[in-house]
């Protein structure tokens, strides 16, 4: 009679897809004035959740669904649907709680969830879980800063939810019962500074639609020009977090692509510079700055040329010297994409430092890892640069992004999906 497999040897999907999840999306950044968001926390706070608690569960979905898309393994999804079923179910009960609502797992679920969806379903979902985390953490009140990981994670939060109602151009919400909750708490590193001081920009996004948009026929000189100078106050102090950064968050031009290729839809890189940084994390804070710019410049745009129609208005020269700045800030995002994706470019004189892989350091499998995380950064910059890559008056019109540009850019975007999941494409933010 032949012996059974010993256990060990039988194939468990459960943990192939958690080891690749921590192995590709899970790691460290090498410097802490980049840490900003959330899944820097989750393993510590993993290994110490119970089997089959909301976050063990909530963790094994998104692993599993992360590997059946990557992989192509399409027989995994239904078990990823039935994981998360089951966590939403715990972190429904777990809500419902006064305790357990408070407790650093139960934030921490909402937030992969809203991952999960982010991959597997509408951005409506996305949305709602983003509103919840927010939701708790006005909840936790006080309380959450007395501890370092509460503290953490009310950071990446505040991250999360910035960057959500930029996109949707969302006012920020303010904590009851205390003054601008999004300064609440002392010694911010770099990359949560950058988050305090864009946190005003979903509200100047909203006051730019609401003039330009929703009430054209009753627009007033003065609220423009208030708007004008709105714009320009914030670029200032976006502009000056970035000069104001310590040496290792510098970056380097290490080659120059000169030649125009046949076919910019699957080249690497997109003629021009390409820069390298000395961390993924810092690249990607890199490119949230000049999203805010990007923004924050279309703005300052609009209202140049909605004022240039007023006599009394003397234009100049700023509406091209903007316009300079703005198609400098989507170069540069462009330079960045080789880096993100782990194109063989470098400088001798130049040390560079990958993130650190939780599951593997060996450069074999580091460098793959590494790419789909980098993948993951570029998501938000090149979709944005997508889905707003001209402005339009009825006097002046003009492109941010240039012909060639845009087909590279979707050449890059297509490849980002296909790196991430088979299907990104359900990701919308804007």
């Amino acid at each position: 009679m032949p012996l059974p497999m010993p256990p060990s040897f039988l194939y468990c999907p459960e943990e192939e897809a958690l080891c690749y999840w921590f192995l590709n999306f899970v790691m460290l950044p090498r410097h802490p004035d980049s840490i900003s968001g959330f899944m820097e926390h989750l393993l510590p706070m993993y290994q110490n959740a119970k089997v089959d608690s909301q976050l063990s569960l909530i963790t094994s979905a998104t692993a599993l669904s992360a590997l059946g898309k990557g992989r192509g393994m399409e027989s995994l999804m239904p078990k990823a649907y039935k994981m998360y079923s089951r966590a939403l179910v715990a972190v429904k009960k777990a809500i419902n709680d006064p305790v357990e609502a408070k407790k650093d797992e139960t934030l921490m679920t909402v937030m992969l969830m809203s991952l999960y969806e982010v991959v597997n379903m509408p951005r409506q979902a996305n949305d709602h879980h983003t509103d919840g985390a927010v939701a708790l953490v006005k909840y936790r009140g006080e309380e959450q800063l007395q501890s370092e990981m509460s503290r953490n994670l009310l950071q990446a939060v505040r991250t999360q939810m910035v960057i959500n109602c930029i996109q949707r151009q969302k006012p920020i919400e303010i904590l009851p019962g205390h003054t601008e909750w999004i300064a609440n708490i002392k010694h911010e590193n770099a990359a949560n500074s950058l988050t305090i001081l864009t946190a005003r920009l979903p509200e100047l996004r909203l006051t730019a639609q609401n003039i330009f948009y929703s009430s054209i026929n009753n627009v007033k000189a003065e609220d423009v020009q208030a708007l004008r100078d709105a714009a320009a106050q914030m670029d200032v102090s976006i502009a000056e977090w970035a000069e104001d950064l310590p040496e290792a968050w510098s970056y380097e031009a290490v080659a120059h692509a000169e030649a125009m290729p046949d076919d910019l839809s699957v080249t690497n890189a997109f003629p021009g510079e390409i820069d390298v940084y000395q961390d993924l994390y810092i690249a990607n804070v890199w490119n949230t700055y000049r999203i805010a710019r990007f923004f924050v410049l279309s703005i300052l745009m609009d209202s140049i040329c909605w004022l240039a129609s007023v006599p009394e208005y003397q234009e100049g020269t700023e509406f091209l010297e903007t316009l300079a700045i703005v198609k400098q800030l989507v170069n540069e995002i462009c330079a960045s994409v080789p880096f993100h994706l782990c194109y063989r470019t470098s400088s001798a004189a130049y040390e560079l430092q990958y993130p650190h892989s939780i599951v593997s350091d060996s450069i074999n499998s580091h460098q793959p890892s590494t790419r789909t995380l980098g993948a993951y950064f570029l998501l938000l910059p090149l979709e944005v640069l997508l889905n707003n890559n001209a402005g339009m008056h009825p006097y002046r019109q003009w492109n941010y992004i240039s012909a060639e540009q845009k087909t590279w850019l979707e050449g890059r975007m297509a490849y980002v999906r296909r790196l991430c999941t088979r299907e990104f494409d359900q990701f919308h933010r804007a």
